[in-house]
């Protein structure tokens, strides 16, 4: 995909879609922990999700292909970014649950081909198959298993994009035109991580510390100086700067529905999302140039998909038994 930015390294919400992407086509796999005892640091799962493990090696995969932190970044700063990769990668876990008690498994002529897919890929970047296998640790079997995962996924994709009524992308090209017209805002916040797990009396503790920094920043001090002195997000540095983004007011995550809606120079209240509390303001918009429907129709159904496979990533995660087993 493309490298990540400010934003998606702080955003959990913009940041979702692109690791998403990212560790999919990572080809590394957890197994079912009854089946696999770990035997390796790598072997070690970082979460169970349905009982279905994601390994120590999965998560490093996943981090290794985003650009190195900075170094002047503290080891809570590492952590939180490791965390929500992890977060990244349970959402993967149950895109792939679900697809799998949906959509039937590919035939061996469509694996085959994605092998030879995936070759073709790999010798244009001067890599064999064989070589991907040993730097990836997997087996070419569990690659299979993978790719076959991947399949119902896409079958998934297909099914939906065959469902949807014309009159219903019309609507949602309306109710998101501002999104389709190229408008961006640039946004800020101030987070406040909550452990996991946080029972409603953590989090209401939580909340109103960050009632308390809203009424510092309204009596005067910067946002920008709060979310130096108080975030506990890696943009702290920046004064909580996540730069550019679309707005999509009706979004199913909170942080980038909140956002939307805000006005310039507007704070919202606190914003509850699955990483934190946050303060949110928007520091600057930028007008896009006016579409029609018929321009853009083809991206509206791939944003609407996307959509829909992330209400049901939402019903999913409700339904989800899952544990983190790293601090």
């Amino acid at each position: 995909m493309i490298r990540l930015s400010k934003l998606e390294s702080s955003n959990p919400g913009l940041a979702r879609l692109f690791l998403a992407l990212l560790t999919l086509i990572s080809y590394a796999t957890g197994e079912m922990v009854a089946q696999q005892p770990s035997t390796t640091p790598g072997d070690k799962p970082v979460a169970i999700v349905n009982g279905e493990a994601i390994l120590w090696r999965d998560l490093q995969a996943a981090l290794q292909r985003l650009p190195p932190p900075p170094q002047n970044w503290t080891e809570e700063r590492r952590k939180l970014l490791e965390r929500e990769v992890l977060a990244l990668l349970i959402d993967e876990a149950l895109i792939k649950q679900y697809a799998a008690r949906h959509f039937p498994a590919p035939d061996e002529a469509t694996l085959q081909k994605r092998l030879a897919d995936l070759q073709t890929a790999l010798q244009a970047r001067g890599q064999t198959l064989e070589g991907f296998l040993k730097e990836s640790g997997i087996s070419p079997e569990k690659l299979k298993q993978e790719i076959a995962a991947l399949e119902r996924v896409r079958a998934w994709d297909q099914w939906l994009r065959q469902q949807i009524k014309e009159e219903h992308l019309r609507a949602y090209y309306e109710a998101n035109k501002e999104m389709f017209d190229g408008v961006v805002i640039r946004a800020s916040h101030i987070a406040l991580r909550v452990p996991p797990n946080a029972d409603d009396a953590t989090r209401q503790k939580i909340a109103t510390q960050l009632q308390a920094i809203r009424q510092e920043i309204a009596n005067g001090l910067p946002f920008a100086e709060a979310a130096k002195k108080y975030s506990q997000d890696p943009s702290s540095a920046l004064g909580g700067d996540l730069g550019y983004f679309p707005p999509r007011t009706n979004d199913t995550d909170p942080f980038i529905r909140t956002a939307s809606r805000l006005k310039v120079g507007e704070i919202s209240e606190v914003v509850h999302t699955e990483f934190g509390c946050h303060l949110i303001t928007v520091t600057d918009r930028k007008p896009g140039k006016p579409t029609t429907f018929e321009q853009v129709r083809d991206i509206v159904l791939d944003v609407y998909v996307e959509e829909v496979k992330a209400r049901v990533l939402l019903e999913e995660r409700k339904k989800a038994k899952v544990e983190v087993l790293i601090p």
